[in-house]
């Protein structure tokens, strides 16, 4: 998926808050599920750098949602930079896309309130 695509792609989640608010969410879901990726289930192996990279990066994603909840609001194509970059930093690039392939693939069916 190529960075202008994401872009498109994530602009038509909708402009209100609450529709970006509701695909956020969506998308910390799916990002828990390619963080797996990292670790041996039932084990305590794991490979510290990439986690730690999903962990900025989730810290980052609920930060926007504070952000939109409390009226402000970063531009799409800037939160995807900082997403695209901090993934690639960390090696983590091809988990990042698939997890937002896969969140905005789901329609919310409600919005939260």
């Amino acid at each position: 998926m190529a960075d202008e695509s994401i872009v498109e792609s994530l602009a038509a989640v909708g402009t209100a808050p609450q529709e970006q608010i509701a695909w956020l969410i969506l998308l910390g879901g799916e990002r828990t599920i390619a963080a797996r990726n990292f670790y041996e289930v039932g084990t305590d192996h794991a490979e510290g750098t990439p986690l730690r990279g999903f962990n900025e990066i989730q810290h980052r994603v609920y930060g926007r949602i504070t952000t939109l909840q409390n009226g402000d609001e970063w531009t799409t194509e800037s939160f995807w930079k900082m997403l695209r970059d901090m993934s690639r930093h960390f090696h983590i690039e091809a988990e990042v896309k698939w997890a937002i392939r896969r969140s905005l693939s789901y329609k919310a069916s409600t919005t939260i309130q």
